[in-house]
C-alpha cells in the first residue's frame, strides 16, 4: 500500500509533469528519462542561493517562507506559508520527482512568486497569489505574471548591476510560448 494514498499523480506523471490537488495538498510530479534535464532544487538564504545536492533518493523539506526554485519546472522563486516536501526517487526508465505543499495550514494564505537578479540577488518583480484562488488560480496567475515579466525588459533588468534576467516560464510547459520554452531549456 502506498504511503500517499490520496490520489497523488506520481504514477501517471508524464514528461512535462502535472499539478494536482490531492486532499489538502498541491502536488506536482514528473518522471524524467535518463539523459533528461536534472531538475535542480535551489533555495534562497540571506547569504545567497544554495543548490540542494542531487542524490538518487531524496526527501527534502523546504521550510515555510523559504524561497525555492525547481529548475526547468518553473522560472521564478516561489514562497509559501507552509512547508513543501521535495522528493526524488529512481523510477522505471529514469527518475521521479514530486513537490507536495500542504494547503490546510493557517499560515498558508498565499503563494508569492518573484524574480531576482541572477548576478547580485536583488529582487526585480513579484506577485502574491491568494490561497482562495485554488490550484487553478495559482497556475493561471503564475502564467500571467510570467508573460508580464517577460514583456517588460525594464522589469527584467537589475537596477543595481544592469544584468538582464533570462526569460521566465510558468508551471505548465505545454502552455509555453517560444520565449518561455527557450527560458525553460536555459535555466
Amino acid at each position: 500500500m502506498p504511503v500517499l494514498d490520496d490520489g497523488a499523480p506520481m504514477a501517471e506523471a508524464g514528461p512535462n509533469g502535472q499539478w494536482k490537488k490531492a486532499g489538502e495538498n498541491y502536488v506536482w510530479s514528473r518522471c524524467v528519462p535518463p539523459g533528461g534535464p536534472e531538475l535542480d532544487l535551489f533555495e534562497r538564504f540571506d547569504e545567497g542561493v544554495v543548490r540542494v545536492p542531487v542524490v538518487e533518493r531524496a526527501v527534502h523539506v523546504i521550510p515555510t517562507g523559504r524561497p525555492y526554485r525547481l529548475a526547468h519546472v518553473y522560472g521564478f522563486w516561489r514562497m509559501t506559508g507552509a512547508d513543501t516536501m521535495y522528493v526524488r526517487s529512481p523510477a522505471p526508465g529514469g527518475a521521479a520527482y514530486m513537490l507536495l505543499t500542504g494547503t490546510s495550514y493557517d499560515t498558508y494564505t498565499e503563494d508569492r512568486v518573484f524574480w531576482a537578479c541572477p548576478k547580485c540577488g536583488r529582487e526585480l518583480s513579484g506577485v502574491a497569489i491568494p490561497k482562495r484562488m485554488g490550484l487553478g488560480g495559482l497556475l493561471a496567475q503564475t502564467a500571467k505574471a510570467v508573460r508580464v515579466f517577460n514583456a517588460d525588459a525594464a522589469a527584467r533588468t537589475c537596477p543595481g548591476c544592469g544584468t538582464l534576467h533570462p526569460p521566465a516560464y510558468a508551471m505548465e510547459p505545454e502552455a509555453d510560448d517560444e520565449i518561455e520554452a527557450a527560458g525553460r531549456l536555459a535555466w
